[in-house]
Formats: structure tokens, C-alpha cells, sequence
């Protein structure tokens, strides 16, 4: 069974789905098989992200309600597979249904990433919910770190058995030095969860994933995604802000 990891946080422009892009291609130049699942209804980004075509016709609500098999809905590039939300708002669904199908299609990979919504919506449960791990994705900044917090606090109280951990996303050195966002310890402080990993500011990721392709092996964001990936599967490395 694939190891789940839920991206969520508190309030949006937390770069939480660049995020979820970066660490699927960390994961997949490990050679892992990895499946994004979008739980942001109506307001998907994945597909764009992640660089598939635009003609996506089907979503895992239309797996769910019948209208296509998982097979016509599931999108696949290399190593990397996509289970698009609906773009349009629907009611809440069948969330037994809908763990039914998660179970089902994660058989077949070795890493699943759930992307939620921002905030505390249905999306939210839908990512969180079956996780085996959760990433709160914040800016190192007083106002989102104060969401992330609570989204920590409503984790813990939902899902206690959910191990949590903080990840901090787009993190630019100068503002740290200049007492523009927070330092690490501070940070995590505020969160109160264990840090796993520090994305730079790296004007790579909105110029590559932006535009649904790989970031380069050069860029700093590309490392980071990479040693975030490895502490997620069990190594001991240092945090740093590169």
C-alpha cells in the first residue's frame, strides 16, 4: 500500500500545490511511483502544474458517480500519475465511496500526495483524512504561520493518530536577516510542529511548473524538494535555508 501524505494549510498562497508538484518529482526521481490526487474542488491547479494537457475530460467525482471507470480518469506521465478533482462545485461526497476508490487505486504506486484545498472545507477531510502523514505548507510570515497553527491544532484534535509536520515554502534568506518573516526556530515555535523541510524562494518553480515542467537539477528549489523527499522516507538530514 502507498505511503499517503497530505498537503494542506491554513490559508492560501502557501505555494501548497507547487509544493505538491515539487515533491512529486522529488519522489519520482527516486525512482518511486507516485499519484497526485486533487481534493481542491473547483479550483483545481495539479494538471497544470504537473504539466498535463488540457483536455482532461474526466475527475475521480465522475469515477464516483459512474460516468467513466478509474482507468479513463487516471492521467499518467512517466513515473507520475493524476486523479483530477472536478472543476465544477459539488455537494459533498460520498466519503466512504471516495476511501474506497483512494484504497483501491493506491495499490498500485508507492507514494500518494493529496493536495487540499486552503482552509477547512470538505477538500480538506478528503486529503487528510486517510493520510498517513500531513505537511502544513506555510511562508515563514506572522499571518500564515498564525493559520498554520491552527490548521496543526485542528489536525491533531480530527486525526490524532495523524503524524504532522511543518514545511516551509519559499523562504528567502534576506527577508529572514532583515526581520521581514520569521526565523526557523521562531517559526516552528509558532507552528508548534516538527520542521521537515525548507523550500527557498526560487524564481525556477513558478518559470518550470508553471509551464508543467521538471525543475532543473541546479536549482535550489530542486534540492530542497529532494532532501524534503528523503526525510519524509526516513533519513536524517540537516535543515538548512539555502
Amino acid at each position: 500500500m502507498a505511503y499517503r501524505i497530505a498537503l494542506v494549510s491554513g490559508k492560501g498562497g502557501s505555494g501548497k500545490s507547487t509544493a505538491t508538484a515539487g515533491l512529486a518529482q522529488a519522489f519520482c526521481a527516486q525512482g518511486l511511483r507516485v499519484l497526485c490526487v486533487d481534493c481542491d474542488i473547483g479550483l483545481r491547479s495539479l494538471d497544470l502544474l504537473l504539466g498535463f494537457p488540457g483536455d482532461i475530460v474526466f475527475s475521480w467525482a465522475d469515477v464516483l458517480r459512474g460516468n467513466c471507470t478509474l482507468e479513463q480518469a487516471l492521467r499518467t506521465r512517466d513515473t507520475i500519475s493524476l486523479l483530477p478533482a472536478p472543476l465544477a462545485t459539488m455537494e459533498k461526497p460520498d466519503g466512504e465511496a471516495y476511501f474506497a476508490l483512494l484504497r483501491r487505486v493506491s495499490s498500485d504506486y508507492d507514494i500518494v500526495l493529496l493536495d487540499a484545498p486552503a482552509g477547512f472545507s470538505v477538500g480538506f477531510a478528503l486529503a487528510a483524512a486517510p493520510a498517513d502523514l500531513a505537511l502544513v505548507v506555510a511562508q515563514a510570515e506572522p499571518v500564515a504561520l498564525r493559520s498554520a497553527a491552527v490548521c496543526v491544532r485542528d489536525l491533531h484534535e480530527a486525526y490524532p493518530t495523524l503524524k504532522v509536520r511543518l514545511l516551509l515554502n519559499r523562504l528567502h534568506k534576506k527577508r529572514v536577516q532583515n526581520g521581514i518573516n520569521l526565523n526557523i526556530d521562531d517559526a516552528i515555535d509558532s507552528v508548534g510542529a516538527q520542521l521537515i523541510g525548507i523550500i527557498p524562494e526560487d524564481e525556477a518553480v513558478p518559470a518550470m511548473l508553471g509551464k508543467g515542467k521538471p525543475l532543473p537539477d541546479y536549482a535550489r528549489a530542486a534540492g530542497a524538494f529532494a532532501r524534503t523527499a528523503r526525510r519524509v522516507g526516513g533519513e536524517s538530514l540537516p535543515l538548512r535555508i539555502d
